[in-house]
C-alpha cells in the first residue's frame, strides 16, 4: 500500500568511499527511516545463485535504490584502471603512480614528438621546395630554445634531419642546416655528435670551398626573401653572427670547424682531427677564405674613431686563424702548405701592425688583441725549427713589426704593472694612453670609485693581453734567428721605427717615422731594467725571454757580441748565465712533473682572455724554448718533430695527428747552445 505522502526518488543512503563497511552515523533516526532500513536488508533484495545482490532493485514506492559500490577495487594503487595501465607498461601496480613534474615531462616530450614530426613530415617532401624552405625556418626558430634543443640532441633527431637536407641544393634549406649544426655543436663535448654524422665532413668542407656562398644572392621572389630575412635574424639570435657582421653561411660553417677543431685539440682526439687533415681541400679553403677576409686591410679607415670591427669582419678572422693554429700545432701537413701561401704572410704582418694600432688607440676593445695573439700563435707554430715558413715571414718586414712591438707593448706595460705606490706611473699611463687622469681614488665620491676601480682594473686586463703579446713577439722572434745567421746580421743592420704607430700613412704608404740604429742597445736596457727590478715572476719571466732573445743575436757574430758586453749591466754576462740556468731547471722540473706527457690544452672557442696571472707565469716560463712553440695560454705545448725542408716539387706528407710528449731532453740542448755561446763571450771579454 502506497504512502499518501509523496516523497522524491532518491538513491540509497550514501556511503564513505573510502571504507567497505561504514555504519551508519546519522545523529537521529526516524521509525519510518528505520523500518526502510529493515525492509532494505531483508526482503527487497533479490539475490543470484552466487550469494550476490542484483544490479538494482524496487523499493517502496518504486524506488530505484542502486546497491552500495564495491570500493575494494578502488584503493590505492589497485584500481582496475591503475592495474590495465600498469600491465600496458610493463610496471607493477604499486609503481603506477607518478610525480606532477615526470606527467608534466611526459606531456612536454609528446608535444616535442608530435612538433617535430610535423615537420620531418614537410623535409620529406622532396618536390615541394617552399615547404622545405618553411619547415627549415621553423626548425630553426625551435632550435633557438634550449628545451627543444635539448630533446633534439636526446633524441638524435639531428641524425635524422641532416640525413633528409643535406643533399638539398636550396640556398635556404642549406644556410639552415648549416645553422642548426652550428647550433649542436655549441654544448660541450657535442662535436662528437656531429661527428657521427654520414659524411660530414665532407659536407663541411665541399661547402667551405664552394665558389658561391649559400646566402650570398639575394633570392627574387617575395617569398623567399621573406624566409631570407628570417634566416638572417635567426642566425643573429644564435649568437654566431655578431651585430655589424655580414650573415653568411660560410661564416657559420667557419664557426662550426672552429668549435670542433678546438674541442678535439683538447680532447687530444686524433681520429675526428684526421678526418678534416686527409681532406684535400679542406686548408686551402680556410686559407682562401682567410686571404680573402685580410685583403681588406688594404682599404684604410674613413674615419679616425672606426675601430677594427668596422673595418675585417673579427670573428670571421679569428675562427679561420684558430682553425690553422691548433691544426699547425698537431699536424705537419697545414705547415707545408701554408709555406707555400705567398700571399699569406705579408698580410698577417700587416695584421699585427693594424691591430698594435688599435689596442693603444681604442683602450678596454679586445678585439685587436684577440686577433694579434692568434695571429703571433700560429706564425710561431709556423716558424718551429721550419726554414721555409722563417725565410717567407722575414721577407714580409716581420722582424720591423716584431722589434716594434717589443719595444712599444713593453712601455705600455712598464707603466702599468709597476709595484704598490707607484702612483705617478699610473697617472702618466691614464693621461698619454687613455686621456684623462681620474687622480687619487680616496678623493672621488663613492659611485665615481665603482666606476675608478672598474676603469682601473680594465687597464690592468687590457696590460695583461700587452705582456702576452710582449712575450709571443719575443718567442716569434727567436724562432726566426736561432737557425739563420744572415737574419741575425740584418737584425742589427737595419734600422727600425721604433715608436711607429702603424696607422697613416705608415701602415697604408711608407712610414715617416725616426728610425734608429741601436736596436741592439734598446733590447739590451729593457733587459737590464727587468733584471733590476726582478720583483715580479712577470719581471723574472720576460728577463729570460729577453736573454734567450739577446744570445741568439749574438751567435756567431763578434760585433754584436762586443755591443752586447758593453751595454748589459755590470760589464758582465755572469747574472744573465746563471737567469739562463735557473729557466732550463725550472723547464725540466715543469716537464718531469708532468710526466712527459703533455698537457692538454684548455684556450676556450670564442673566449676573450682577460689576462694572464703572475701565478702561472712560471709554467709559461717553462713552457718555451728557443725555436719551440710558445703558446702563452697553455700550461705547456705540444712540441712537434722538427719538419723536413721541402724542395719546390715536394708534396707534402701524410696526414698524421700526433700529441707527442714534452721533450725536456731537447729543450735542455737548446738552451745549454744559448748558454755555452754566452759562457763563451764572457771569457774572451773579460780579460
Amino acid at each position: 500500500m502506497h504512502s499518501s505522502r509523496s516523497r522524491p526518488k532518491t538513491y540509497g543512503r550514501r556511503r564513505s568511499l573510502l571504507q567497505d563497511n561504514l555504519q551508519d552515523t546519522s545523529p537521529t533516526s526516524s521509525p519510518d527511516s528505520s523500518n526502510r532500513r529493515k525492509s532494505r536488508g531483508s526482503s527487497g533484495l533479490n539475490h543470484n545463485h552466487n550469494g550476490t545482490s542484483n544490479v538494482t532493485r524496487l523499493c517502496d514506492d518504486d524506488e530505484t535504490v542502486l546497491p552500495p559500490p564495491k570500493i575494494r577495487s578502488l584503493s590505492r594503487g589497485n584500481s582496475q584502471l591503475s592495474i590495465k595501465a600498469s600491465q600496458e607498461l610493463g610496471s607493477s601496480p604499486r609503481s603506477s603512480l607518478r610525480a606532477s613534474h615526470e606527467l608534466r615531462e611526459a606531456g612536454q616530450n609528446h608535444r616535442f614528438k608530435d612538433e617535430i614530426e610535423y615537420i620531418l613530415d614537410g623535409l620529406r617532401s622532396k618536390d615541394r621546395v617552399r615547404v622545405r624552405q618553411s619547415c627549415c625556418i621553423d626548425l630553426l626558430r625551435s632550435m633557438l630554445k634550449s628545451e627543444f634543443l635539448s630533446l633534439v640532441k636526446a633524441y638524435r633527431y639531428m641524425d635524422t634531419i641532416y640525413d633528409l637536407i643535406r643533399e638539398d641544393t636550396n640556398p635556404i634549406v642549406v644556410s639552415s642546416l648549416v645553422l642548426m649544426l652550428g647550433l649542436v655543436v655549441k654544448g660541450s663535448q657535442a662535436y662528437r655528435e656531429i661527428m657521427t654524422l654520414t659524411d660530414i665532413v665532407p659536407f663541411l668542407c665541399d661547402n667551405l670551398d664552394s665558389d658561391m656562398d649559400p646566402m650570398g644572392t639575394l633570392p627574387s621572389s617575395k617569398v623567399e626573401v621573406a624566409m631570407y630575412n628570417d634566416f638572417k635574424d635567426l642566425a643573429r639570435q644564435s649568437g654566431m653572427i655578431m651585430k655589424g657582421q655580414k650573415v653568411l653561411a660560410k661564416s657559420i660553417l667557419l664557426f662550426t670547424v672552429a668549435t670542433i677543431v678546438n674541442e678535439a685539440v683538447e680532447e687530444q682526439d686524433a681520429e675526428a682531427l684526421a678526418l678534416f687533415d686527409q681532406s684535400p681541400d679542406f686548408y686551402t679553403a680556410v686559407i682562401g677564405i682567410l686571404v680573402q677576409d685580410l685583403a681588406w686591410i688594404k682599404q684604410p679607415s674613413a674615419s679616425h674613431v672606426m675601430t677594427l670591427s668596422d673595418v675585417l669582419d673579427v670573428d670571421r678572422i679569428e675562427c679561420s686563424l684558430r682553425i690553422l693554429e691548433r691544426f699547425s700545432l698537431v699536424s705537419k701537413r697545414p705547415v707545408t702548405i701554408l709555406a707555400e701561401q705567398a700571399a699569406l704572410c705579408p698580410l698577417l704582418v700587416q695584421l699585427i701592425t693594424l691591430c698594435r694600432g688599435h689596442a693603444f688607440k681604442f683602450a678596454q676593445n679586445t678585439d685587436s688583441m684577440n686577433l694579434m695573439l692568434h695571429t703571433l700563435r700560429l706564425l710561431i707554430n709556423m716558424t718551429n725549427d721550419f726554414e721555409p715558413c722563417c725565410k717567407m715571414l722575414a721577407k714580409s718586414d716581420s722582424i720591423t713589426v716584431l722589434v716594434q712591438n717589443i719595444v712599444q707593448f713593453y712601455d705600455h706595460c712598464r707603466q702599468v704593472r709597476v709595484p704598490s705606490g707607484h702612483g705617478e706611473a699610473h697617472a702618466a699611463l691614464n693621461s698619454a694612453v687613455h686621456g684623462y687622469s681620474p687622480g687619487p681614488i680616496d678623493d672621488l665620491p663613492l659611485e665615481d670609485k665603482e666606476d675608478d676601480k672598474d676603469w682601473r682594473r680594465q687597464v690592468q686586463n687590457d696590460a695583461s693581453g700587452w705582456y702576452d703579446i710582449l712575450l709571443m713577439s719575443i718567442g716569434l722572434l727567436i724562432n726566426m734567428l736561432e737557425t739563420n745567421a744572415d737574419r741575425r746580421a740584418q737584425f742589427t743592420e737595419t734600422s727600425i721605427a721604433l715608436e711607429c704607430s702603424a696607422t697613416g700613412d705608415c701602415i697604408h704608404k711608407e712610414c715617416l717615422c725616426e728610425r734608429s740604429d741601436n736596436v741592439l742597445e734598446r733590447l739590451v736596457d729593457v733587459y737590464n731594467t727587468e733584471v733590476t727590478i726582478s720583483e715580479t715572476t712577470d719581471n723574472r719571466v720576460l728577463s729570460a725571454y729577453l736573454a734567450l732573445l739577446l744570445g741568439c743575436i749574438i751567435d756567431g757574430i763578434p760585433a754584436n757580441e762586443t755591443r752586447l758586453y758593453k751595454s748589459v749591466n755590470g760589464n758582465t754576462l755572469q747574472p744573465m748565465i746563471e737567469l739562463l740556468v735557473e729557466f732550463s731547471a725550472m723547464h725540466h722540473d715543469v716537464h718531469s712533473s708532468l710526466g712527459g706527457d703533455g698537457a692538454a690544452l684548455d684556450d676556450g672557442l670564442f673566449d676573450s682572455k682577460e689576462g694572464s696571472s703572475s701565478s702561472s707565469q712560471e709554467a709559461k716560463m717553462s713552457s718555451s724554448q728557443p725555436g719551440g712553440a710558445i703558446s702563452l695560454d697553455m700550461p705547456m705545448s705540444l712540441d712537434l718533430d722538427p719538419l723536413p725542408i721541402l724542395d719546390d716539387d715536394a708534396t707534402p706528407p701524410r696526414s698524421t695527428i700526433t700529441f707527442p710528449g714534452s721533450k725536456a731532453d731537447e729543450s735542455a740542448k737548446s738552451f745549454m747552445k744559448i748558454i755555452q755561446v754566452l759562457k763563451d763571450v764572457e771569457s774572451r771579454l773579460s780579460i
